[in-house]
């Protein structure tokens, strides 16, 4: 529970060793804020909380909560018992738990999202009967000891279309659209929701910052990074929920409860999120770099690096971020084609290129200089500063804390770990291929062709059929988009299966198909 400076109200009646509130009697402080008090208080041997206003500025607030407490009764809220008429104070049932971030902890993700589900219901019912909570975050959130949640606090609660003076909720959970003075809606609610899923998954909430102070305007210009970013393990579909979740513009944000629930409830049976470790400068520039598109700008960046650096993990996270905030994105649209691709779309568009196809460097500094929202991401092997306009970004090698991490997550030698990071230079593919490799030697197994993915095989089975050739013919050969190939065959290179020869432009193979496929 939380605890402050003690301060009593004007109206407290000390009587020797006790103190009064109406006709309940108050024992113990539960939670001390700047504008109320909760005690728990006994009344005929039954011990419940008693909220109370600290001054008279505070009544017109308590009084609409008691309103919401009269009005709403359902489960996973506390039973309202009693209120003063005039506003000063109220009890209700009194509600032992801890906060769910700090219960979350020490639970499973399954159980986790069985109470996710609860709360969801609960929300569910509120929005039903027009009333917004206002302020969702992990310590409004109680778990009882045998696991049962309770909403509490309804401090910032208010009726839907009705807007209270000032900001109310708390920062670093309130909804952008909130802390922009736009009236709450039940999707406000749902971004809390979704940034108490953050805490409760990552053990931190969506956005830190040095000074708090920022995160007052931060939400409504930044994305947040996946959960995944920090906690392997967490399923894709709620990596994708969560993010969904919490997405700037409230009429993105999912808002079917059923749904919702869904997807949590499959959480056990889900594929995991894809670990991407490091490179959090150059994500954290391309997430504002969406925002900026969907704000209406037209933004690009060429992304470069060596094979295997980590270039497509930053292009494809990107482009879930926008569409996410409601971007277009035009997949396989070649440059020549983008402008009437663009013409038609209905959405601000989001493109992917890469170096080397006809006219991307052209017609990229073309579709800037239009004026119109769009977003485009050049997959590179060196910067292109002849884009005027466009950010030049590189992964950043993987240091030694996050090149351990891989590994461990790989299941492979951690002895090994900073060896493997030396001799790939901090590319996360090469250290991933080591790693197989390893595994493969350790297992005392020759390159199967069972343990690859099927794409994988499938680039593999064409090489061998056509020999040396180009990455446009190999794409071609496969029926796969280029960038995917490009992301299967930096797995080979690592793996030491393919090589890439004519000064980077073409790929053979290196080991005889049969040696790998038998």
């Amino acid at each position: 529970m939380r605890a402050g400076i003690v301060a009593s109200p004007q109206w407290l009646e000390a009587m020797s060793d006790r103190v009064d509130i109406g006709p309940f009697r108050a024992e113990r402080l539960l939670a001390n804020g700047t504008r109320t008090q909760v005690w728990a208080a006994v009344r005929g041997g039954k011990t419940v909380a008693v909220k109370l206003a600290r001054n008279d500025a505070v009544r017109p607030a308590m009084l609409r909560e008691i309103e919401v407490y009269k009005a709403l009764q359902p489960p996973g809220l506390p039973g309202f018992i009693e209120a003063d008429p005039k506003g000063r104070w109220f009890a209700m049932e009194l509600v032992e738990g801890v906060a769910i971030d700090k219960w979350a902890r020490n639970e499973r993700e399954k159980t986790l999202a069985d109470v996710a589900i609860q709360i969801l219901e609960v929300l569910h019912h509120l929005h039903g009967q027009g009333v917004i909570h206002g302020d969702i975050k992990p310590s409004n959130i109680l778990i009882s000891t045998d696991g049962i949640p309770t909403l509490v606090d309804f401090g910032s609660a208010t009726f839907v279309g009705k807007q209270m003076k000032g900001f109310h909720g708390t920062l670093g959970f309130a909804a952008p659209e909130v802390l922009a003075g736009e009236v709450p809606t039940p999707a406000s609610d749902m971004y809390g929701f979704g940034a108490m899923l953050y805490a409760c998954l990552t053990d931190r909430p969506p956005f830190v910052l040095p000074d708090p102070a920022a995160l007052a305007y931060v939400p409504t210009q930044c994305l947040p990074a996946p959960p995944s970013t920090w906690v392997p393990g967490i399923p894709a579909r709620v990596d994708h929920l969560v993010l969904a979740l919490l997405a700037r513009s409230p009429d993105k944000r999912p808002s079917d409860a059923r749904l919702i629930s869904q997807a949590l409830l499959t959480t056990p049976r889900a594929k995991m999120a894809k670990r991407v470790l490091g490179m959090h400068a150059e994500r954290d520039a391309l997430r504002r770099l969406v925002v900026s598109a969907s704000q209406g700008q037209a933004k690009a960046a060429v992304i470069y690096g060596p094979a295997g650096s980590g270039r497509l993990t930053l292009i494809t996270e990107t482009i879930e971020a926008a569409i996410r905030e409601g971007m277009q994105y035009l997949a396989g649209v070649t440059p020549m084609a983008a402008k009437d691709a663009i013409a038609e779309s209905k959405k601000p568009p989001a493109l992917v290129f890469r170096i080397g196809q006809r006219g991307a460097q052209s017609v990229v500094q073309e579709l800037l200089e239009l004026g119109r929202p769009l977003l485009i991401l050049i997959h590179s092997d060196r910067p292109l500063p002849r884009i005027e306009g466009a950010e030049q970004i590189t992964p950043a090698p993987l240091n030694r804390t996050d090149a351990s991490q891989l590994v461990a997550t790989l299941g492979g030698d951690m002895a090994k770990a900073e060896e493997w990071r030396d001799a790939s230079a901090g590319l996360p593919i090469g250290i991933v291929g080591r790693c197989r490799k390893w595994m493969r030697e350790r297992q005392g197994d020759a390159p199967e062709r069972a343990s690859l993915p099927s794409k994988s095989r499938r680039v593999l089975t064409a090489l061998d059929t056509m020999g040396e050739c180009s990455l446009d013919e190999l794409a071609a050969a496969v029926r796969m988009p280029e960038n995917a190939v490009v992301d299967h065959c930096e797995v080979l290179i690592a793996e030491g299966f393919i090589e890439v020869t004519g000064a980077g432009s073409m790929i053979r193979l290196t080991t005889p198909v049969s040696e790998v496929t038998q």
